[in-house]
């Protein structure tokens, strides 16, 4: 919704974690392991995957694809320096507007 240039489909969600149902949305992917999200990029070798730079560990070799650094608490959280932007008052702000 907020980005209109992107077509229905352009993008696919795929998480390790539950997926709110909410927001889920038709084609939305549940990684259930390491293999299934190895598959996944296997079978789109110029995916650009947004997530905590752990999961490069699990992409497979060769990948022509993109990884773009997303810290994710649950997985590196306290390793990484939190951005001013991922904090509880940046995000209650973030909420009420």
């Amino acid at each position: 919704q907020r980005c209109p240039a992107l077509s229905a489909g352009a993008v696919t969600v795929g998480s390790f974690f539950a997926l709110d149902r909410a927001l889920q949305r038709e084609g939305d992917l549940h990684f259930r392991d390491e293999q299934d999200f190895h598959a996944y990029l296997q079978a789109h070798p110029d995916a650009i995957v947004i997530g905590d730079a752990l999961l490069a560990r699990a992409v497979p070799e060769p990948f022509g694809g993109t990884l773009l650094d997303l810290p994710h608490f649950a997985l590196s959280g306290r390793k990484a320096p939190m951005h001013p932007s991922r904090t509880l008052a940046y995000a209650k702000n973030s909420i009420s507007n």
